[in-house]
């Protein structure tokens, strides 16, 4: 996986996630955001219910949803998302101002800005 990131063709900006010591979530969620932010399309799906399961404590799903939320204030900190945002419930997309621990529960999308 490393070298597909590392040879890949098309360019992204690669903000510094792994500066610091990650628990196990917090890597998994970063680098699920390296994967889906350096596709070619502009709007970046990410699926978080990928990486809630039922198995995982109420805390640990929580926090894993914070981490997300991180990383969408990271890009938006940097400009590197439009701010337009949606979220899947149920198999359907819904617009939303903000994105929050509370609707990202299945999955969420952002639109890459681009900056000609």
């Amino acid at each position: 996986m490393v070298n597909e990131l590392f040879y890949y063709n098309y360019p992204f900006y690669f903000l510094n996630f792994f500066n610091t010591k990650l628990t196990k979530d917090q890597f998994e969620v970063r680098f699920k955001f390296i994967q889906v932010f350096s596709s070619i399309n502009i709007e970046k799906v990410f699926w978080v219910q990928e990486f809630i399961t039922s198995k995982l404590s109420n805390r640990r799903k929580s926090n894993i949803k914070k981490h997300f939320i991180e990383l969408i204030e990271l890009l938006q900190k940097y400009d590197l998302i439009e701010n337009n945002y949606k979220y899947i419930s149920q198999g359907n997309i819904y617009k939303t101002p903000k994105l929050d621990v509370k609707n990202i529960s299945e999955g969420f999308i952002l639109y890459e800005k681009l900056n000609l």
